[in-house]
């Protein structure tokens, strides 16, 4: 709890010693917390409260209205499950919750692009961006509220990652990977209301399991339910949190000074989980 995290440590036996696992211990994305292991269909799930934060020990409120008088000023909103499973090494490894395929709305199609880079660059082509001295970026030609978008990510570029949400001068939320690093950070570019321009903010700061490799292909899903965003990297859940400024916009992948691209890219509807 030093850190509010939800965290945890392996050993040989129930009564010890208890170890760091390789992956340094840290179980769920920020935010998850007061978290629970439930046994169900064969499955390990994790399950628990979210409330967003800005940095570690920084508690923030959800960045949508509250809605008529049922004020939740607490942060009380439970994620979608997890899953876990147990690496070759004792650490844990957390997969997107498999319920998730009962929500699609449609089969899943492969998603048209618009045709045009918003940002500097030369050209598009499919879900591939080529080479641009600044950055660049690829949209798709419809907008979409609730989605499931996978494929397979290829990044040959000193940045880039995907788009969600956006608008048609590249605002909305990005995700944003470097080949060489592991980290991954989901961020809010967004008009403040007193302003034209796009104001700045990271909404969710997570860690892969090992550094992304340039030029190696990793498949991935990106969730946008109502407020709730989760992306899953070569298996693992890296980012994972609510977020409802904007909840319509189109899907993108972008690239600073390199080459981005996606396989075998499908775009699925999906159904909101209704509260009974």
């Amino acid at each position: 709890m030093e850190d509010r995290s939800q965290r945890y440590w392996q050993a040989p036996a129930f009564d010890g010693p208890y170890t760091v696992p390789a992956d340094g211990g840290v179980l769920a994305p920020a935010g998850h917390y007061a978290g629970r292991v439930c046994r169900w269909r064969d499955l390990d799930l994790f399950v628990a409260w979210h409330r967003p934060m800005l940095a570690p020990g920084v508690w923030a409120d959800y960045d949508w209205p509250a809605w008529g008088t049922r004020v939740n000023i607490y942060g009380k909103i439970s994620t979608p499950p997890l899953v876990l499973r147990r690496r070759a090494d004792g650490s844990l490894q957390r997969s997107s919750f498999p319920g998730w395929e009962a929500y699609r709305a449609a089969p899943p199609t492969r998603p048209a692009w618009a045709g045009s880079s918003l940002f500097r660059g030369k050209s598009v082509s499919g879900w591939e961006v080529a080479p641009a001295e600044g950055a660049d970026l690829a949209v798709s030609a419809d907008e979409m509220g609730d989605f499931l978008f996978e494929g397979e990510l290829t990044l040959d570029a000193p940045a880039g990652g995907l788009g969600l949400r956006l608008d048609e001068r590249g605002g909305g939320y990005i995700v944003e990977l470097a080949p060489g690093r592991d980290e991954v950070t989901l961020q809010a570019w967004l008009p403040p209301t007193d302003q034209p321009t796009y104001g700045y903010q990271e909404i969710q700061r997570g860690r892969l399991f090992r550094p992304l490799d340039a030029g190696r292909p990793v498949p991935f899903r990106l969730l946008s339910v109502g407020s709730y965003v989760e992306l899953e990297l070569d298996g693992e859940v890296v980012l994972a949190t609510f977020t409802g400024r904007r909840t319509v916009g189109q899907v993108g992948l972008w690239a600073e000074g390199g080459r981005p691209s996606i396989a075998d890219a499908r775009l699925s509807p999906m159904r909101r989980p209704v509260n009974i």
